[in-house]
């Protein structure tokens, strides 16, 4: 039983996927930080394709008067409160390398809920430090669902309208364009080359969703058959998750797909590129140095790579092992446990 009101906050639409299993069970608002975001967020749900969608308040989280309430935030965001009985829980979204900012607002959280030792050393590189009983460990609420066998490929490939259900699915996740993205650099050839014998799931990064359009007009224009679009403003029907358990190889640059792709098993290929800026990680929860990567102009291209760890997944039980290290517990009761703590309040 949950004895104050929940709320969660993220700066944007797509931050809310990493406690959407949470929500479904114990319910809870969405909080707008302000009134640009608030009517963005209802036009983004509507678009959701949803028939109860979640409500939206609106507060000045800086500001907070007399707010009695569990605030649980997927947002590097400094929550104020003045007075009243408010919790704030740090949840966090993304487990890849590239540096995590933080600027002492962590610290003004009264918990975090933290998904495995990956998750702390990216927060130790920058040298973020708290309490131990701060750090609630939960795993990753996410993965619950694939773990528990609740996604059907069969109805997620024919939602996404996939034709060709005998032909391998290759997913194409890169990061935001400010992250060091392979989207525009790679998209291109990746569709020719790739579309001739398997079927392509493009999911750019929120950031980047805005080339859906254009790219889904210059597939038309080419006559590209089996190049499918993901876009993760609809988090009800484009959860990343559901495009996992559509594919059987993932192909990612910096995004932190790289590390929650893992809990699939399936092949990844690391697209290059100049990311300088990343965190330090000792090797037994680093993925770089373990798939094969696509040199653009150099060494064997997607098309070849792509062929090679289908016909023979040769790095399994060193992903295996990458998984358990970087993620706690993997058991499918991450959302059971962020619940009960919770509740606990």
């Amino acid at each position: 039983m949950i004895r104050l009101p929940l709320y969660y906050l993220a700066n944007q639409i797509y931050q809310f996927t990493y406690t959407l299993s949470i929500r479904e069970q114990i319910g809870g608002k969405y909080i707008a930080p302000n009134h640009k975001k608030y009517n963005r967020f209802y036009r983004q749900l509507e678009k959701g394709l949803i028939e109860d969608p979640p409500p939206v308040v609106q507060y000045d989280i800086k500001n907070l008067e007399q707010f009695n309430g569990i605030i649980v935030s997927q947002s590097n965001t400094r929550i104020i409160c003045h007075s009243g009985d408010c919790i704030t829980i740090f949840v966090g979204h993304g487990t890849g390398d590239k540096v995590y900012r933080e600027q002492g607002i962590l610290n003004s959280y009264d918990y975090l809920f933290i998904s495995g030792p990956k998750h702390l050393a990216k927060l130790a590189d920058e040298g973020i430090t708290f309490p131990e009983e701060k750090a609630i460990a939960i795993g990753n609420p996410r993965f619950d669902a694939y773990l528990n066998g609740k996604y059907d490929r069969q109805s997620i490939q024919r939602q996404k309208n996939i034709q060709d259900t005998t032909r391998k699915t290759v997913l194409y996740a890169p990061t935001f364009g400010r992250g060091y993205s392979t989207l525009l650099s790679n998209v291109f050839q990746f569709s020719r080359l790739l579309s001739t014998d398997f079927n392509l799931i493009i999911r750019p990064h929120h950031f980047d969703a805005k080339y859906i359009p254009l790219l889904k007009s210059w597939v038309f224009l080419q006559g590209l058959k089996r190049i499918y679009f993901s876009n993760p403003a609809h988090i009800w029907t484009n959860d990343t998750m559901t495009d996992f358990a559509a594919s059987d190889l993932l192909i990612s640059d910096t995004s932190s797909v790289l590390y929650e792709y893992l809990v699939t098993g399936n092949p990844i290929i690391i697209a290059s590129t100049n990311a300088k800026d990343l965190h330090a990680m000792p090797s037994s929860l680093d993925i770089r140095g373990i798939p094969d990567v696509y040199y653009k102009g150099s060494g064997p291209s997607i098309h070849e790579l792509v062929h090679k760890n289908l016909s023979n997944h040769r790095h399994a039980e060193r992903y295996r092992e990458l998984l358990e290290n970087c993620f706690y517990l993997n058991d499918g009761k991450s959302t059971q446990r962020a619940i009960d703590f919770i509740s606990s309040l």
